[in-house]
């Protein structure tokens, strides 16, 4: 009776590990548990074992900050064409790394933090801030932003993005400190 009642607990022990894998969507692990062979789930891409957290982290720390272009192509899903829209129309996905050298070039080497993290179904939402030392490296910048991205088999397959460009911008001095202000009391303004 007592090696029924181990037993049964054992392979409840193991149901509770499936549970959790499933879960996380971890499914290349399952056939090395299972000692299945590599011939089934064992060849994914180790994108497909990452939950959409873990990727939209990778997004930032790999691209963003680190300025990885490389990375573009393990995180981008390959139905995301070259000239398919992005950043809700704001560029193409071949512009993609000019926009990382861009920005890179206006604030400096970049620290992002994810505030707030959503996900829906195939969406995942993220509110953020990036900081940075500025062009010059001596001019702290601070900007907070929302990103919405659906995933396709692991992968970022469209990206909707509202950066404060304005906070940006008046904080590189480019735009007066009270802009926003400025065009709420109907004030127009004249370029230099």
């Amino acid at each position: 009776m007592r090696k029924i009642v181990v037993v049964q607990v054992l392979i409840q022990s193991v149901q509770q590990v499936f549970r959790n894998l499933q879960r996380l969507r971890l499914w290349c692990l399952q056939p090395v548990l299972l000692g299945i062979g590599s011939n089934t789930r064992l060849e994914c891409d180790y994108t497909m074992t990452m939950i959409k957290r873990e990727v939209v982290e990778l997004w930032f720390s790999e691209i963003w900050d680190a300025g990885n272009i490389s990375a573009l192509d393990t995180l981008l899903s390959p139905t995301l064409a070259q000239d398919d829209p992005i950043f809700g129309g704001m560029a193409l996905r071949k512009d993609l790394p000019f926009l990382v050298e861009m920005f890179g070039r206006l604030m400096g080497p970049m620290q992002s933090e994810i505030l707030v993290y959503l996900e829906d179904g195939d969406w995942a939402s993220v509110y953020y801030r990036t900081t940075a030392s500025g062009p010059d490296g001596d001019t702290p910048l601070s900007i907070e932003s929302l990103l919405m991205l659906r995933f396709e088999q692991g992968l970022i397959a469209e990206l909707i993005s509202k950066i404060d460009c304005l906070a940006l911008f008046e904080q590189l001095g480019q735009m007066p400190p009270d802009t926003m202000m400025g065009c709420f009391s109907g004030q127009g303004m004249t370029w230099k």
